[in-house]
């Protein structure tokens, strides 16, 4: 069974990748406003899996983004999010995945403070 809990997201440079056997709702900071990250395809992807993707903005503030996502993460009319820009604000991201490829986003919650 995956966790529920929370996990921390690890950063290699400026990709981030969820990897779904170690949890399904994932965190992130996004460490410099100059940050133009990626959201790497998931990995070990199952049908059924679904979760949250909380996508922090740093203290000094934004706009940190997200402006390439892996070809797996599939979006409504194939448009990505923009992320909120203020301090701290943290963004919310549900997914779902129905095959062992592809995990499709829902409507984006932003800018919690």
């Amino acid at each position: 069974q995956t966790s529920l809990a929370v996990t921390a997201l690890a950063v290699s440079t400026t990709t981030f990748t969820a990897d779904l056997s170690l949890g399904l709702n994932f965190s992130v900071t996004l460490l410099t406003s100059s940050c133009s990250c990626t959201m790497a395809s998931p990995t070990n992807v199952y049908a059924g899996a679904s979760g949250f993707i909380e996508l922090i903005q740093p203290a000094s503030g934004g706009p940190a983004t997200i402006t390439s996502w892996g070809t797996n993460w599939k979006f409504p009319g194939n448009v990505k999010p923009t992320l909120s820009t203020a301090a701290s604000a943290k963004d919310v991201v549900p997914y779902f995945c129905d095959a062992t490829n592809f995990c499709m986003v829902g409507a984006i919650q932003l800018a919690f403070q």
